[in-house]
C-alpha cells in the first residue's frame, strides 16, 4: 500500500550568516524529532559560499520543535505554503518542509542609494567614507579611482546594516558638495537583522564633475546641437529636393494639358 502524503506543504527561505552551521543544526534537530528526510544537499555558490537544501517531512505534532529549531538557525525571509486537495492518499497527520538555507550576503538589498559628491580631495574623502563604512558594521564591495586633466574621480560601491543607511548616507553628504541623489527601497527585501542596504558613491574634484567641456550640462548642450544640426540639414535637403522637382512637375502638367487640348481641338465632329 502506498504511503499517505501530507496535505500541507511548507516552502521556506532562511538567510544565514554561517550556511553550513545552520544547516548541519536542522539536521540534527530533524533527527531527534525523527523526521523523515527525503532530500538533502549543500552546493557550492561560489565565491567560498554554500548553499543548503532539505525537502523532509515531520508529524504534526513536531511542527513546533522544527519551527524553534528554523528561527535559531537564521532569519526567516520568505515563506509560502500549498496544501493538497483531498484525497484517499492524504493526510492530516504530517507536514512537508521544502527548505533552503542561504548566505546573507546573497540577499538583494532593502535600500539602493546613488550619490554624486564634489570634492577637493578625492583620496581622503574616499578613506574617510570606506573607514566609516567599516566601523558601521558595512563592507566595501567594489572600489575605482580615475584621473584626466580634469581632475580626479572615485566611483566606491559598499554595503552597510540597513539600520545604519541613513547614517552612512549623511556622512556621505558632509564630505562635500552633492550633486546629485537618488534613494530606492525593494519592499520584497528582508527588512531583519540581515536586511542591508548599498550606497553607490561617486566622488570627484569641481573640474572632473561640472567642467564645462565634459559636465552633464555641456553633454545635453552637444546633443540638442547635434539634433537641431541633424534636424536643419534634413530641412535643407528638403529644400534642394523641392526646388528640383517642382520645375518639372510644373512641366509635365503643363504638357499634360496641351495635349489633352490639341486632342480635342482635333477630333472630328459627328454629323
Amino acid at each position: 500500500m502506498a504511503s499517505l502524503q501530507p496535505r500541507e506543504t511548507s516552502n521556506r527561505s532562511i538567510a544565514s550568516s554561517d550556511v553550513d552551521k545552520s544547516y548541519q543544526s536542522i539536521i540534527e534537530s530533524l533527527r531527534k524529532a525523527n523526521a523523515r528526510v527525503i532530500n538533502s544537499r549543500i552546493e557550492d555558490a561560489g565565491k567560498g559560499q554554500h548553499n543548503g537544501y532539505i525537502d523532509f517531512e515531520i508529524p504534526r505534532g513536531q511542527i513546533e520543535t522544527i519551527e524553534k529549531a528554523l528561527i535559531s538557525a537564521g532569519e526567516t525571509y520568505n515563506r509560502s505554503a500549498n496544501a493538497a486537495a483531498d484525497a484517499e492518499n492524504v493526510t492530516d497527520a504530517k507536514v512537508r518542509y521544502t527548505l533552503s538555507v542561504l548566505p546573507a550576503s546573497s540577499l538583494p538589498p532593502r535600500e539602493s542609494d546613488a550619490l554624486a559628491v564634489e570634492v577637493s580631495d578625492v583620496d581622503s574623502a574616499a578613506e574617510k567614507f570606506q573607514s566609516g563604512v567599516i566601523n558601521s558594521g558595512g563592507r566595501v564591495v567594489d572600489s575605482s579611482f580615475s584621473k584626466d586633466l580634469h581632475g580626479q574621480t572615485a566611483r566606491i560601491v559598499v554595503e552597510v546594516p540597513y539600520a545604519s543607511a541613513a547614517q552612512s548616507v549623511a556622512q556621505a553628504k558632509q564630505l562635500g558638495t552633492v550633486r546629485g541623489s537618488q534613494q530606492v527601497t525593494n519592499q520584497q527585501a528582508p527588512s531583519g537583522e540581515f536586511a542591508r542596504a548599498r550606497i553607490e558613491l561617486t566622488l570627484a574634484s569641481g573640474d572632473a564633475l561640472v567642467t564645462p567641456e565634459h559636465g552633464v550640462f555641456a553633454s545635453l548642450r552637444s546633443g540638442l546641437a547635434t539634433s537641431f544640426a541633424g534636424l536643419m540639414w534634413s530641412l535643407q535637403l528638403i529644400v534642394i529636393g523641392l526646388c528640383l522637382v517642382l520645375p518639372w512637375v510644373g512641366l509635365i502638367w503643363v504638357g499634360v494639358k496641351l495635349i489633352k487640348r490639341a486632342r480635342r481641338s482635333t477630333t472630328p465632329t459627328a454629323t
